[in-house]
């Protein structure tokens, strides 16, 4: 069976520099698992890049990776807990504005009753 693995550019800042990180499509024969031990589990790359890529220079792009993903989930909690910080923030404004207006309803209500009573 034959895969074809393409890896598209990647632009993203890293302390105000922009880096771009690039890799041409490799096809990879990728025969199904075999039993252990049959010695017939071929994942060998032929063309491209990837094809005469190092062990280490395949473990640096997919460190490289998981540091954008890691970073990008950073972000998006930082993003998260403000917007929940907000909400909350929000709910307990409209929880004291409520209680002012009760408050001046209640206002309302005694001015009125000191009225009728005169």
């Amino acid at each position: 069976m034959k895969q074809t693995r393409a890896f598209k550019k990647k632009k993203h800042l890293n302390s105000s520099t922009r880096f771009t990180k690039m890799a041409t499509v490799a096809e990879c024969n990728v025969s199904p698992p075999q039993p252990a031990g049959s010695g017939n589990n071929d994942t060998s790359c032929s063309s491209g890049l990837l094809g005469s890529a190092t062990p280490d220079l395949l473990l640096a792009l997919a460190n490289s990776d998981l540091r954008d993903a890691n970073r990008i989930i950073e972000e998006k909690d930082t993003e998260l807990g403000l917007v929940k910080s907000n909400a909350s923030k929000d709910a307990e404004l409209a929880k004291v504005s409520l209680e002012l207006e009760r408050s001046k309803a209640s206002l309302a209500l005694k001015d009125a009753e000191l009225e009728l009573t005169r």
